[in-house]
């Protein structure tokens, strides 16, 4: 499901992006993306918390804070364009929906923290595999086609990297990995398939949010594995591939000869320390 936000929120990106330039070019009110949630004159960031929620429309996800301690962010028609936000110190409950192309979240997810001064804080939601009865969590991602799926939210300390509210699945997520070969090793168009013949060149791109306010994923820490079957055939580190760090999201581009590879069934699949993060199964042959 993941994969299909991701996705779908790819193709639409142009659209939401001429729609934003025209409410604004209407002059349509947004509220600022900064800020300060509190009465007065502006404060010291060592008196204050400062709470980031990631919004990358282009990439496949976006979270917004509707409300603060019960009370909307916005008024009127506005639109809520606040990506940083400041706080006064003392524990705040923040009501968050995520929004991934067409899906969106049917009612705000409540999500309360002790903030403290000086820290900076990042809010984060992502679908979840966790059981309805692990955790308390309410099935409210719905799109257009009615699907549902559980969302879990959390709050991570960027000066210490612990979770201070909420479950955290794992750090590495809205992971996607996609075939993109190309035709006679490169030298054709690219194919946007999941069938080559031995004379092309199979690509992979491996897409990954990272919730680390502090150190941003590095190409050393991703591992590349391709099977047959259940035997490993060919492995790659993230140095042997072209690596991006955008928007916070990360990017890293393989290319493969298939004929290196062999004939038949396989699979590729992305490990960041130690753990599966996104997979594709492809065929190679004539």
């Amino acid at each position: 499901m993941v994969d299909q936000i991701h996705g779908f929120l790819r193709k639409v990106a142009p659209v939401v992006a001429l729609l934003g330039m025209f409410l604004l070019g209407t002059g349509c009110q947004t509220t600022s993306r900064h800020l300060d949630w509190y009465q007065g004159p502006q404060r010291a960031t060592n008196e204050v918390g400062l709470l980031k929620l990631p919004c990358n429309p282009l990439y496949g996800y976006s979270l917004f804070a509707q409300t603060i301690d019960g009370t909307n962010i916005v008024k009127g028609m506005a639109i809520n364009n606040a990506n940083q936000i400041e706080l006064l110190p003392g524990n705040h409950t923040v009501g968050l929906l995520f929004f991934a192309g067409y899906w969106q979240s049917d009612s705000e997810y409540r999500i309360s923290f002790d903030c403290e001064a000086g820290h900076v804080y990042g809010a984060f939601m992502s679908p979840t595999q966790i059981s309805r009865h692990d955790m308390d969590v309410k099935d409210f991602l719905g799109g257009i086609r009615g699907d549902k799926c559980l969302l879990t939210a959390w709050i991570v300390d960027g000066q210490t990297g612990r979770v201070v509210a909420g479950h955290r699945d794992t750090k590495y997520f809205i992971s996607t990995g996609c075939m993109t070969g190309y035709r006679n090793r490169g030298k054709g168009n690219r194919l946007a398939t999941h069938e080559y013949a031995p004379q092309d060149m199979v690509g992979f791109d491996l897409s990954v949010l990272v919730d680390d306010l502090a150190d941003h994923l590095k190409p050393g820490e991703v591992v590349i594995k391709w099977y047959a079957g259940d035997e490993i055939v060919a492995e790659s580190h993230g140095e042997d591939a072209s690596f991006t760090f955008d928007h916070g999201l990360n990017t890293i581009r393989l290319k493969k000869n298939a004929s290196s590879l062999g004939w038949g069934h396989f699979k590729v699949s992305a490990f960041i320390e130690g753990e599966e993060v996104a997979s594709q199964e492809f065929q190679v042959g004539s």
